[in-house]
Parts: structure tokens; C-alpha cells; sequence
């Protein structure tokens, strides 16, 4: 589940993935930062710590913990600034 640019030589530190959730039985994508590991996952467990709503976008994501401690606001808004410094949001934990 990580980002996958295909670009040759780039690493990416971040993990972002999704999560398949039944809504009104309708199946949605849910959209998740992981912190906890910089490897490429098939599955994982983990506990949300934390929700960035985007005010101007549809798509709320979450913030999602591999060892299901907490995460500081500062690292959170720090770590996930690539993708969401091209929305207006807010942290909510």
C-alpha cells in the first residue's frame, strides 16, 4: 500500500494506502497514512489515532498507527505536509 510513483532511485518515506469499509452497502475506499514502517504492506492492523478532514475535498483521511501508540500533531502535520499542503484541512485526535 505504498504510494508508487515509478520513479527510478526514489524512496518514499511515507506510507499511504486505503481501507475497504461498507457504507450503507455501498463499497468506499478509505483513505490512510500508516506510521510505523517504511516497507510496502499487503495488509496491516492498526489503530486510527487521528482524522485530517479536508474542507475543500471530499476525502477525509486517516491517521493510522502500526503499534497503536500515539503520534505527536507536529510529526503528523510534518509527515503527511507532501500531499496535503494542496489542501485546506485540519488535524483532528
Amino acid at each position: 500500500m505504498m504510494l508508487n510513483m515509478n520513479v527510478k532511485n526514489l524512496m518514499i518515506l511515507w506510507m499511504y494506502g486505503f481501507l475497504n469499509t461498507m457504507e450503507t452497502c455501498i463499497w468506499k475506499m478509505q483513505h490512510v497514512y500508516i506510521f510505523g514502517t517504511n516497507k510496502p504492506l499487503k495488509s496491516f492492523r492498526g489503530k486510527v489515532v487521528a482524522v485530517w478532514h479536508r474542507f475543500d475535498d471530499v476525502e477525509d483521511k486517516w491517521i493510522v498507527s502500526l503499534n497503536g501508540e500515539d503520534i505527536a500533531e507536529e510529526k503528523i502535520l510534518g509527515d503527511i505536509s507532501f500531499q496535503e499542503q494542496f489542501f485546506y484541512g485540519k488535524l483532528y485526535k
